[in-house]
């Protein structure tokens, strides 16, 4: 024992070190070359997908399933993900040494299930600043259907879908809601309703009559302003996340800000030209490589990601458009009613924080927030100024009067995506 106790000792001081070095060296994706007798470095591609299962090619060769991991060589490749029933994923990645690299992709239905939520019309229906409510105004002739109805758009354990409620329940003669305005609170916790010079608050968790409705006319001033207040101080507080300088290209050369469910992106419509400075922020490892715009031009829709500092251009908007924008906006200023919708940019967030809503006449799409992978979901006619995402991103509620008669009142439908 004692003439191969002090050989050993030394193997093990060697090999440990050594297989520690390899080890390390295979963690960050390097692969030994036999013919070189070098490690020649790799990164790692992390391959996610909702729904998983799918399958991936690079460079047009299929490799694997999706929720595994590739390691390559340093390079830029063109990633698809498909998976049967679903639109494909198509993106350039530019794999770095010893970096991770995540695909993140979500895949959409090819053919998405179309189900009505509403069969006694829904009249100008109204999303909550929360995501997760909307309101509607019914006038069916049937007794007691009339009113105000509320959708709870989060669905209950086990998919379970909730049906509409009624929260006003209208007198027989009583008034005619359909053309009432609705607004409501920054916290989603109030709804106002305003018709014929007449204002009422109502809680959306329990039904009101309307013989019981009260008058705030003479409070809506300061509730009004109240709920402006509250719902500056929760923007600003998110506005302030960004770099200074940036904030103050953002006050004098942009508008129409929309920060995603995250709070990691910013979308944004350009109204006047200025230049983004490179290095706002530490750089980010494996920060995305797709193309960016650090010039921005008016008109022209961006989103900016404060975590990674990176500028994406999405879209323009015709000239047409930005004209009827301005003078919504000024509308909506003048307006009592705080959350005012303005469908005219036509871009909103979705739930997933790495997609927007893309609404045009007749056509709904989602694209990334890098600008690429435009999906259309859906085509055919529908009410353009109600389009709304259900919070687990699983559905998009649409206004049509699809296969009804033209003088019958639209109704809510549901294009399911899962």
């Amino acid at each position: 024992m004692r003439k191969i106790r002090l050989p050993f000792f030394f193997f093990v001081a060697i090999s440990l070190p050594l297989l520690t070095f390899l080890v390390i060296k295979l963690a960050k994706g390097y692969k030994f070359n036999f013919s070189k007798k070098i490690f020649e470095p790799r990164g790692i591609l992390v391959t996610t997908s909702t729904p998983d299962g799918a399958q991936v090619f690079i460079n047009g060769e299929f490799k694997t399933a999706t929720n595994n991991t590739l390691p390559l060589s340093p390079g830029t490749y063109k990633v698809e993900i498909k998976k049967d029933g679903y639109f494909p994923w198509v993106k350039q990645l530019k794999i770095e040494k010893e970096l991770v690299t995540k695909t993140d992709s979500w895949l959409f239905p090819a053919a998405p299930d179309l189900r009505p939520l509403t069969f006694t019309g829904s009249q100008n229906p109204v999303f909550s600043p929360d995501g997760t409510k909307i309101v509607y105004s019914s006038t069916a002739s049937e007794s007691g259907k009339g009113g105000f109805w509320l959708i709870d758009l989060v669905e209950l354990p086990f998919g379970i879908n909730r049906g509409p409620k009624q929260i006003i329940k209208p007198m027989a003669k009583g008034r005619n809601f359909s053309k009432a305005s609705v607004s409501w609170s920054f916290n989603s916790r109030q709804i106002l309703i305003s018709k014929d010079n007449q204002n009422f608050l109502i809680d959306p968790n329990q039904i009101s009559l309307e013989q019981d409705l009260v008058d705030i006319s003479f409070d809506l001033k300061s509730i009004v302003s109240s709920w402006q207040e509250e719902e500056k101080k929760i923007f600003d507080s998110k506005f302030k996340r960004l770099p200074k300088n940036l904030q103050e290209i953002f006050q004098s050369s942009a508008e129409n800000f929309e920060f995603s469910q995250d709070q990691e992106k910013l979308l944004y419509e350009a109204t006047a030209s200025a230049k983004i400075p490179l290095n706002l922020l530490p750089p980010v490892p494996a920060a995305s490589t797709q193309k960016e715009e650090r010039e921005i031009k008016p008109g022209r829709i961006y989103v900016y990601d404060l975590k990674e500092d990176r500028n994406f251009y999405i879209a323009t908007i015709p000239e047409v458009k930005r004209k009827l924008s301005t003078a919504k906006s000024s509308e909506a200023f003048n307006s009592q009613i705080t959350n005012y919708q303005l469908p005219i940019t036509n871009f909103s967030w979705f739930p997933t924080s790495r997609h927007l809503l893309w609404v045009e006449p007749e056509r709904i799409s989602l694209i990334e927030y890098d600008g690429t992978n435009k999906t259309t979901i859906f085509t055919g006619p529908f009410e353009n100024s109600y389009v709304f995402p259900a919070p687990e991103a699983n559905k998009i509620i649409i206004l049509t009067n699809f296969g009804q008669e033209a003088n019958q009142p639209p109704n809510l439908y549901s294009i399911n995506l899962r």
